[in-house]
């Protein structure tokens, strides 16, 4: 009914999708202990997710063109419920045997970095990648990112563990990832702009 409620259903989709893009690939990773089987399913699993990533906006547009734009968060809604049909019959219980606490300072130091960031990136183009508030976000965001990696390493339990980038592989993997994603998602926007107000 207004843009307020649609901003904040889009934010409790977002969250969502956070909390089951890391639940789900935890659940592929303790349902398959084998570290073969357990490489081949997460193999599935990424190769899924590219599928949908894919498909979703051109699904999104036939529906927006035949039904009308609110069917398209109805969708999620479906599959959601069919994923957890299937994962309550075929996924058994399982839980980390050791307890741990919450790392409140690195939770909130991630949230204000991330989220300095992510203010400075949208809003730079309009206020001028110069302007002293972005430039102050930009710092903000680095000085926090600094923060967090020494507050993680004092930590007991921490919410990153900070020192498996000590391994070569997993870093370059994590840096080519999040290279790929931060491609596909820029350039996903851009068409998307491109196709609904130029053509």
């Amino acid at each position: 009914p207004s843009l307020c409620i649609l901003n904040i259903g889009r934010g409790l989709q977002g969250i969502g999708a956070a909390t089951v893009n890391v639940a789900s690939l935890a659940l592929v990773s303790a349902a398959f202990p084998d570290p073969g089987r357990k490489a081949r399913a997460i193999g599935i699993w990424t190769g899924i997710a590219s599928v949908g990533l894919a498909i979703g906006p051109t699904v999104g547009g036939v529906l927006t063109e035949s039904v009308g734009w609110r069917s398209i968060f109805f969708v999620n809604v479906i599959v959601g419920v069919l994923a957890v049909v299937l994962v309550r019959a075929f996924v058994e219980e399982s839980s980390d045997p050791a307890t741990r606490d919450l790392d409140l300072r690195g939770q909130l130091l991630f949230i204000v970095g991330v989220g300095a960031l992510t203010y400075a990136l949208i809003e730079a183009p309009h206020d001028g990648w110069l302007s002293p508030l972005i430039v102050g976000l930009f710092v903000t965001a680095a000085v926090i990112a600094v923060l967090f990696v020494v507050a993680e390493l004092r930590a007991a339990d921490p919410m990153m563990d900070v020192r498996v980038f000590r391994d070569r592989v997993y870093t370059v993997a994590v840096l080519t990832l999040f290279a790929v994603l931060f491609a596909i998602y820029g350039l996903l926007l851009v068409i998307t702009q491109y196709f609904q107000n130029i053509k």
